[in-house]
């Protein structure tokens, strides 16, 4: 299997709301997100964890660190659910960080936390590899 060093970061996307941005790390494929994840935000999330998808080489995992996330809403439980199904089926498994409330309450309360494999850091999602 093929693995990166170089840690690059690939140009993600911008918006008002949301600051997407991609990298290899090791076999991972991480995709960062800092802001606001809302119902007109949340197709660009989508877009991007698509591209991670395409980038990861299985079974590397796809991570999504949502660390820097500071509101989120039910649109971004919908872009989890579906890309934890699509990860799945690609043999590449979905790594959510989600250490904070902002992020940890919605899925708790909606169950999610059950279902989709969250941990609290970036260290713990790539340690996992």
């Amino acid at each position: 299997m093929t693995e990166f060093t170089d840690h690059s970061v690939f140009r993600g996307v911008v918006s008002r709301l949301l600051n997407v941005t991609y990298e290899i790390e090791g076999r991972a494929v991480v995709v960062h997100a800092a802001g606001e994840v809302d119902l007109s935000i949340a197709p660009l999330l989508a877009d991007q964890l698509r591209t991670a998808e395409t980038a990861a080489i299985a079974p590397a995992p796809v991570v999504l660190n949502l660390g820097d996330v500071t509101f989120f809403g039910s649109p971004g439980l919908s872009v989890l659910v579906e890309h934890h199904y699509l990860c799945a089926a690609l043999g590449t498994p979905l790594r959510v960080v989600a250490g904070h409330r902002p992020v940890t309450r919605p899925l708790a309360i909606t169950g999610l936390d059950q279902m989709i494999t969250t941990v609290p850091t970036m260290r713990h999602a790539l340690d996992a590899e």
